[in-house]
């Protein structure tokens, strides 16, 4: 069978890379091409003649998007809207060839848009009736996030610093953990570099006992686990042996959170060989904690990332940048 072949509109690159990976990782679809604005978007309609379009949440002009929709209503072309204007809403077409869908309100909700959306796309260009399935459980849209959880390899601290840096105020709500593999003796200028980066941050290696609260920034040490246990406080393991090849490693302190904070937890796992940390990001994922990862495209070494992805231990793979906005607004919103 014919794959179906999607055209992507909108002007934010994090958004198009999102609905990129949806639309990669759905059976049977394709990505035919992306488009910025809705010109370019009118344009690659016509040149490449798409099954379906899909048109995000970032175009600026509500106005545009209305001439395209009309334009595309015109031959009969199914599209995808993600938080309409109010004015294309009520121009649907009856025959059910649009669909708008609301923009998640939380960070969960873009994880449910990979499964709603190649399902939409699916009922459009077959014809089925009835709305797309939603699979994943109800989530609580005011839950706080407690702990940020990184795991990075090769490449990781430039990746590490550029995450942190777009999470802005949200890191004085959080207490955040990070294994970084590095060589021994190379971790204090790691932490002193950190801390020249984020001067309102409390950062250091971390202390065995010390609570991880809010504002603070603790870097796994030398030849040495690091875990939260049920209270919060750090535990320090120097006697286990390397797990995934690794001491410190991203899995043991994702294992950790996973059993007792998972709900409170936003766990990531950014630029590195190998695949320390995939269980672990997956365990925090199955407990209910919002998982993330690095995009290929943006790594120095994509192995732990694509592995993640692989085995579902994550939905969501943005570059860094897009990672720390995505952070967040998760944990900000909860405000809202």
């Amino acid at each position: 069978m014919k794959e179906i072949e999607v055209l992507v509109i909108d002007q934010a690159p994090s958004v198009r890379t999102i609905f990129r990976r949806i639309i990669s990782d759905a059976e049977g679809m394709t990505v035919l091409g992306e488009a910025e604005t809705t010109e370019k978007g009118k344009q690659l309609i016509d040149a490449l003649n798409p099954d379906v379009v899909v048109i995000g949440s970032s175009v600026k002009n509500s106005a545009d998007i209305s001439e395209l929709v009309r334009r595309i209503q015109g031959i009969s072309l199914p599209v995808v809207i993600l938080t309409a204007p109010l004015d294309v809403v009520s121009g649907q077409d009856h025959r059910g060839r649009i669909v708008s869908i609301p923009k998640p309100a939380i960070p969960e909700g873009w994880e449910a848009l990979f499964h709603q959306i190649p399902a939409l796309i699916r009922n459009l260009v077959r014809g089925t009736e009835g709305p797309a399935e939603m699979p994943f459980r109800e989530t609580n849209p005011k839950r706080r996030f407690r702990f940020v959880a990184i795991g990075a390899s090769a490449g990781g601290p430039s990746a590490v610093c550029k995450t942190l840096k777009a999470s802005g105020p949200a890191l004085q709500r959080v207490g955040v953990a990070i294994v970084q593999h590095i060589g021994t003796g190379f971790e204090s200028g790691f932490v002193d570099w950190l801390t020249r980066e984020f001067p309102l941050q409390n950062v250091s290696l971390a202390c065995h006992g010390e609570v991880l609260s809010s504002g603070r920034i603790r870097v796994a040490p030398p030849e040495t686990h690091l875990e939260i246990d049920p209270q919060g406080a750090i535990r320090l393991d120097r006697t286990s042996p390397p797990m995934d090849g690794h001491r410190p490693s991203v899995t043991k302190l994702l294992l950790s959170l996973a059993g007792t904070h998972a709900e409170e937890t936003i766990g990531l796992l950014l630029s590195g060989m190998g695949e320390d940390g995939v269980e672990g990001l997956l365990a925090l994922r199955k407990g209910g904690g919002l998982t993330l990862v690095q995009e290929s495209e943006s790594c120095v070494v994509d192995g732990m990332p694509k592995a993640a992805l692989a085995v579902k231990a994550a939905a969501i793979a943005l570059p860094p940048e897009g990672l720390g906005l995505f952070v967040r607004q998760a944990i900000l919103d909860v405000d809202r």
